[in-house]
């Protein structure tokens, strides 16, 4: 809504698309129209598209933000690791270790050239952020509730968090740096603002039953890090 551009293949949103497949209409309307795609398929095509688009971002004028939200590794695991498409049964034959490892493959392949062409087609050295939103659900571990364990947290909580930042020292980061502190890093260090770093901690939501609350947070910090 507040962007100036929003570039999507399908501009029809995810609620209004989930409650139209499990309609009786859906799976008549994808054999006798063009125009509605299996959301697999819209999957598919939609995330080459923005792999495509963000190429682009050196072509427009003046200064840009951009902000994609790549929805790869996640299910549905419709990529193989050469960036074909993975059918259905190709997926169900395969387990989620394997299917994920696929999704995952692929993505840093596309990742690495994208960045590439963004280095090398930017007259000014971009700053670019590449963050992951969660880390992959534990196949083992809990990572939920009271059963929770630092393992299992660890997985889920984790996430890769690298920065490219143009003539800033090194030392402007640290290992420890959440996402919490990415932004008020970059506008601290180039647009001479002065909002400081927060305290980096892990937060999860209220899990329990019956109360359960996703707006009521815990600080999980100590059992991740396994303090």
């Amino acid at each position: 809504y507040y962007a100036d551009v929003n570039y999507n293949l399908f501009t029809i949103q995810e609620f209004p698309w989930l409650l139209f497949t499990k309609t009786l209409a859906y799976p008549f309307c994808v054999e006798l129209f063009d125009i509605v795609q299996d959301p697999r398929v819209t999957h598919y095509e939609n995330v080459l598209y923005h792999f495509e688009k963000l190429a682009e971002i050196p072509n427009v004028d003046g200064p840009t933000f951009t902000f994609a939200h790549m929805l790869i590794p996640h299910d549905p695991y419709v990529f193989d690791s050469n960036g074909n498409y993975k059918t259905p049964y190709e997926e169900q034959q395969m387990g989620r270790r394997e299917n994920f490892t696929d999704n995952l493959t692929f993505l840093n392949s596309q990742l690495k050239v994208l960045i590439d062409k963004l280095l090398a087609a930017s007259d000014v050295p971009p700053i670019i952020i590449l963050q992951a939103d969660e880390g992959p659900f534990p196949l083992v571990e809990p990572w939920l509730g009271e059963d929770a364990t630092e393992a299992g947290l660890r997985v889920k909580m984790g996430i890769i968090n690298a920065y490219y930042l143009p003539e800033v020292d090194n030392d402007a980061l640290y290992s420890a740096i959440t996402p919490v502190n990415s932004f008020r890093l970059v506008f601290d260090t180039y647009f001479g603002t002065d909002l400081g770093l927060l305290p980096d901690r892990f937060y999860a939501y209220d899990q329990g039953y019956p109360n359960q609350s996703v707006y009521k947070f815990i600080d999980i910090t100590d059992k991740v890090l396994g303090n």
